[in-house]
């Protein structure tokens, strides 16, 4: 049984990696290319460090700079908008938000 398991599942391979050559889906990507953005880090409130390696920065402005730009990378202008206020109001009244994550009630 294992024999014939192995047999099987190798010409199954070999037919997919046949099917992609052949389509040309392989060859056509261009090769992966890694580019370091930078570090962003924050350290506690009004504390952060920087380092896009153009720029370092450290302490509230770097803090700033850290907000600012996890708010520019969200999926759309509700999301930023709503953590945008989220954040402020936090910063206010220095609470957490409810960070749960329930499932259905039973």
């Amino acid at each position: 049984m294992t024999r014939y398991y192995l047999d099987e599942h190798s010409t199954d391979l070999d037919a997919l990696q046949e099917r992609l050559r052949s389509t040309d889906l392989i060859s056509s990507q261009e090769p992966f290319k890694y580019r370091h953005a930078g570090n962003l880090a924050t350290i506690g409130r009004n504390a952060a460090v920087v380092d896009p390696g153009w720029l370092r920065l450290k302490g509230r402005l770097a803090w700033w700079f850290w907000g600012v730009v996890h708010i520019f990378f969200l999926i759309n202008a509700r999301a930023a908008t709503l953590v945008m206020v989220q954040w402020f109001w936090a910063y206010l009244t220095r609470k957490r938000g409810a960070r749960l994550i329930t499932g259905p009630s039973r």
